[in-house]
């Protein structure tokens, strides 16, 4: 019987890289990075100042080039939940990436597309072609 779950593609390596740029980023923010849990809230971090949550953020890695694609993939899910959160505590959601050049981040916020590609990778699991969102890069801003 074929497993209806998806795995988790996080490894060891991953978590390392991101507590990294967590490091960075509350250093250049001047907050403090929270991760949360997966499975309550589906991002990756609450971003606070004084025990106030002042953002959502969630984190991803990509190993090209900012200039390589024009937008970015992210999963219309993920992309729902961090707005529909942020939105209802009236506090950005920030989309992290770490691109070969360094740290850029985006409000989502102020994204305005809504439309929806069918994106993913084919590594052959469940759920690896889903509905996504493409974010256009120059949105994106060097920390």
């Amino acid at each position: 019987m074929e497993h209806l779950w998806r795995p988790r593609n996080e490894t060891q390596e991953d978590l390392i890289t991101e507590q990294a740029a967590a490091d960075h980023i509350e250093k250049a923010f001047q907050c403090q990075i929270t991760k949360l849990s997966e499975t309550l809230y589906h991002i990756d971090w609450a971003l606070s100042r004084e025990g106030l949550v002042k953002a959502f953020g969630e984190f991803k890695r990509r190993h090209n080039s900012v200039n390589k694609y024009d937008t970015l993939l992210l999963s219309a899910a993920k992309f729902r939940q961090g707005i529909d959160l942020a939105s209802f505590y009236g506090v950005p959601f920030i989309l992290f990436i770490q691109w070969d050049e360094g740290i850029f981040f985006c409000n989502c916020n102020e994204v305005s597309t809504r439309e929806l590609h069918m994106g993913g990778n084919s590594r052959g699991q469940n759920g690896d072609l889903e509905p996504c969102v493409e974010i256009p890069t120059y949105l994106f801003k060097s920390i």
